[in-house]
């Protein structure tokens, strides 16, 4: 049982509902699954992964918003920041199945490339896939910088510490 008001609980699993379902992390999944040895064009790669994994990155976020009741109208960087996060997560996952050791990351590495998956490497090289991490780290810095100062933008900020952008040797 929860001390939420029923109106909270059903806001909080609406939106759970619509980033795990057929809307969310499922049509991920199943465009993953489908577009194994389909050369995805990157802006779909992007759309796949928004929807695989930032789609519950997304709702962790929103969630604290719903609950906080945060006015609506104050939640877009908020949710720009979760969805530069889920992003440069993927992007860093795809990168780190290219030069991560299976011991370092408790699961088998090289796999991606074995499934004929789309990935950030794969479309743009290490390099490339690096860059982009960069650059989606960038985006959700900037969003936010559009919050007020103080601790909880900082607290959000620190999250991008976890993406190690020299893991790629020039």
């Amino acid at each position: 049982a929860t001390d939420l008001p029923a109106m909270t609980q059903a806001q909080l699993a609406q939106a759970l509902a619509v980033a795990a379902g057929p809307g969310g992390m499922v049509a991920g999944q199943a465009k993953d699954v489908q577009s194994e040895h389909v050369d995805l064009p990157l802006a779909k790669l992007r759309v796949l992964h928004r929807e695989k994994t930032g789609a519950l990155l997304h709702y962790a976020v929103q969630a604290g918003l719903i609950i906080g009741q945060a006015p609506q109208a104050q939640w877009t960087p908020y949710l720009q920041f979760a969805d530069a996060f889920g992003l440069a997560f993927q992007i860093y996952d795809d990168i780190l199945d290219v030069v991560g050791t299976a011991a370092e990351l408790g699961k088998a590495t090289q796999k991606d490339a074995g499934e004929a998956k789309n990935t950030y490497p794969g479309k743009l090289g290490l390099a490339g896939a690096n860059q982009a991490l960069i650059d989606t780290i960038q985006a959700g810095r900037q969003a936010l910088a559009a919050l007020p100062a103080g601790e909880g933008r900082d607290l959000l900020a620190s999250f991008f510490s976890y993406f190690d952008t020299k893991r790629v040797k020039a």
